[in-house]
């Protein structure tokens, strides 16, 4: 189980982004360009967002907002057990496609 109100380590953030880029490259539709803060740099990434599934408004976010990618990981760390990444990324996938499902992008604060 996580450690409650423990934030995820930079390695895990990364682990998080990557694991979100694997599966839309693996799922892909058209490319899209996002730029990334890594270890004080900014980094292109190209990749591919499956048509109709996730808003790239809403990828983009949480490839640059570590606050966005800590809220998923500590939100689930009761429920985790020993993968609380795994579980928090289901929940990351969940969220984006209800958010664009529902056509609630720009709704956040």
């Amino acid at each position: 189980m996580g450690e409650e109100g423990i934030k995820p380590t930079a390695d895990q953030i990364a682990d998080m982004r990557n694991r979100l880029k694997d599966y839309i490259a693996s799922n892909g539709g058209g490319t899209h360009d996002v730029v990334i803060k890594s270890v004080g740099t900014l980094v292109k990434v190209r990749f591919s967002i499956p048509p109709g599934e996730f808003d790239t408004r809403d990828v983009d976010r949480f490839m640059q907002d570590n606050f966005y990618v800590e809220r998923f990981f500590m939100h689930v760390e009761s429920v985790a057990g020993n993968d609380q990444v795994g579980v928090a990324m289901n929940m990351v996938f969940n969220t984006l496609r209800f958010r664009n499902d529902n056509k609630m992008i720009g709704e956040r604060k």
